[in-house]
């Protein structure tokens, strides 16, 4: 799992998240989204297996702290991912950008997904001294009669 946060008042809060087919960190901090779900994934039939998911979250500015955990779990409870102690690359402030226009991104990557049924799907960072929950929606697409 790879995560990338840019440096940036605590405590930290969620302002967006989706989920992609993958997600590149290009120069200067910009990101590029491949295939963008949102916050819903419509399938064939399930189960299915993706080779890849990525997910965005981007949250208020802060500077500390530089360990998270991250949990994900399907609408039933299993447990898709728990990685613990995740320290997360912080870099340098852009000098001249307002405290206001500042965020930190975290970017984590699923190599297979596994989407084993229907429902919400729930993401769980947590930080030293708060949490930040979002989730997201699977189903299948109806077949057209």
């Amino acid at each position: 799992m790879t995560a990338y946060i840019q440096a940036l008042p605590t405590p930290p809060r969620l302002n967006n998240f989706g989920v992609c087919d993958d997600i590149r960190l290009e120069q200067l901090g910009k990101f590029t989204f491949i295939g963008y779900y949102g916050r819903s994934i419509r399938v064939a039939t399930l189960p299915t297996v993706f080779p890849k998911l990525s997910f965005f979250a981007s949250f208020s500015y802060f500077s500390e702290p530089e360990v998270v955990s991250v949990r994900l779990t399907s609408p039933s409870g299993v447990s898709l991912l728990a990685a613990d102690n995740v320290r997360l690359m912080i870099a340098p402030e852009f000098p001249g950008t307002p405290l206001e226009f500042r965020e930190n991104i975290l970017v984590f990557h699923i190599v297979p997904m596994p989407l084993n049924e229907p429902g919400e799907y729930r993401v769980l960072v947590e930080f030293a001294e708060t949490r930040a929950l979002a989730s997201f929606f699977v189903g299948s697409i109806e077949p057209l009669r």
